[in-house]
């Protein structure tokens, strides 16, 4: 599976050493790279379907400052979808309302009744970019129920009840950033771990340093700002058990993407 890297700060943060530590583990995850940074309004997004280590395109990027206030990285290992550029996350949608949203997923969707619909409206072949448009298509359906944009406890509502619904037999390791608030879950025990440290909460599949990491609330959707933990969604208790799902059926099941 994949491995999954998330910065949410109240103030600049240098990540250069603390992602250098991270895309080191790409000697396992061989099939593609990427990172979403934002910070004061602005962003960027690099991928690349190649080995994180063997990109001179990233070394130059880790060789300059990369200070920022939120981040997701991912280092790819396919399950589902051929090893390619289109397939690589970060995945960037925008709803309806222009807000953008950029998702990173570890896991496979081992039952895609709810998003096998995305499947011909996707750009590439991961269920994880066809639960990016199954989040969007939610936001989209609540915002003209609402008749207006939602505010940041209705936008985590919505992608609560919406990930709740589709956590039974899926394994929905993800961050999600909104420009705002990083939505962050988790419902397979001791693979996501958080550390906060002068202001600055950094998520990530394995603890990268010797400090003290906690790991993140399992099966509860959680949404951080400026730092903090601001919400704390519903326990589905729909937890994840790899030994129980066969990625064999998988394999059959994505065949005609």
């Amino acid at each position: 599976m994949c491995q999954l890297f998330g910065i949410n700060s109240y103030k600049p943060y240098r990540a250069n050493e603390i992602l250098a530590r991270f895309f080191e583990n790409s000697a396992h995850h061989k099939d593609g790279w990427g990172i979403a940074v934002f910070d004061e309004g602005k962003s960027f997004t690099e991928k690349e379907p190649v080995q994180a280590v063997q990109s001179s395109r990233l070394k130059d990027m880790l060789s300059e400052d990369v200070i920022c206030k939120d981040m997701l990285a991912h280092i790819r290992k396919a399950s589902v979808g051929h090893i390619e550029y289109v397939n690589c996350h970060p995945f960037v949608f925008e709803d309806n309302t222009s807000r953008t949203w950029t998702l990173i997923h570890n896991g496979t969707v081992f039952d895609p009744e709810l998003i096998t619909g995305y499947f011909p409206m996707q750009t590439g072949t991961t269920d994880s970019e066809a639960i990016g448009l199954f989040l969007m298509d939610r936001i989209n359906s609540e915002t003209e129920r609402k008749g207006r944009s939602l505010t940041d406890k209705e936008r985590f509502s919505c992608l609560d009840t919406a990930i709740c619904e589709l956590s039974p037999e899926n394994k929905l390791n993800m961050m999600i950033y909104d420009g705002e608030i990083l939505y962050v879950h988790t419902n397979m025990k001791d693979t996501l771990y958080e550390l906060y440290k002068d202001g600055t909460r950094i998520i990530t599949t394995e603890p990268l340093t010797d400090d003290y990491w906690i790991n993140v609330p399992l099966n509860t959707l959680q949404g951080y700002k400026d730092g903090e933990r601001i919400f704390s969604g519903t326990d589905h208790g729909n937890e994840f058990f790899q030994e129980d799902h066969d990625l064999s059926l998988v394999y059959l099941a994505y065949s005609g993407l």
